[in-house]
């Protein structure tokens, strides 16, 4: 019980409305956004911002879809995770820091007896469910955050795009997003691999032009193929 109490003081100390973690479909994406709408009318927000905030969300949580990685397992299969599904809510009114990057990548330890005794093999990688986490801050603003696998080759590009955004203003931002428009119309997708296909889209800058804000991001690597993306915005 001890346990229960410390969470729930944790998520009253930073704020949080709720967090997911597990399995990402469609589905559950839909019922993730009736939460947040459900939450944010009993904090009593006004119409405009839950708008905005619901259109961030569903780009944040589209992304997480477009760009996670499925993890091989050691004969080369995609990793069967048996997702786990865990949702929790605050009453507090909420906050979270924007200006800060997010935490670090979990971290578990395994006991070497113990995996002997059960004749199990020592795991090379450590395999983290997708996360998505919505706080409010003070003076109606939301801080959204999500975390996903990534192979490391996806980083340079991701980075590179956040860092260009990061610098725009309004205006450059405006001009960004026509320019990305008119050069997506150009091209030839059926030349393209997935990895350029994601980096040509327009989420991130609609995500910037919405929240008003700087982005936070972090890559925290797994092993050499494999990095957790960190990304939050605040709206």
């Amino acid at each position: 019980m001890d346990y229960i109490d410390e969470l729930r003081k944790t998520m009253a100390e930073h704020k949080l409305i709720f967090m997911y973690e597990g399995e990402f479909t469609q589905d559950i994406i839909l019922s993730l956004l009736r939460v947040a709408e459900k939450k944010m009318n009993a904090l009593g927000e006004n119409l405009k911002v839950t708008r905005k905030v619901f259109n961030v969300m569903t780009e944040c949580l589209q992304n997480i879809v477009k760009y996670s990685d499925a993890v091989p397992s050691e004969n080369g299969q995609a990793a069967d995770t048996d997702t786990e599904e865990v949702v929790a809510e605050s009453s507090e009114s909420a906050s979270m820091n924007a200006d800060e990057k997010p935490a670090s990548a979990p971290t578990a330890t395994v006991d070497e007896n113990e995996e002997e005794e059960t004749n199990l093999p020592p795991a090379e990688i450590e395999i983290f469910d997708p996360l998505f986490m919505i706080g409010r801050r003070p003076q109606n603003q939301y801080a959204i955050a999500t975390g996903n696998i990534i192979k490391n080759e996806k980083i340079e590009k991701i980075q590179e795009r956040l860092e260009h955004i990061n610098g725009l203003d309004k205006f450059g931002l405006l001009k960004f997003y026509q320019q990305t428009v008119k050069a997506n119309m150009k091209r030839d997708k059926d030349k393209e691999n997935d990895l350029d296909r994601n980096s040509a889209g327009l989420g991130f800058i609609d995500m910037a032009r919405k929240s008003g804000h700087k982005f936070g991001f972090d890559f925290k690597s797994v092993n050499d193929d494999y990095s957790y993306f960190y990304f939050l915005v605040t709206v």
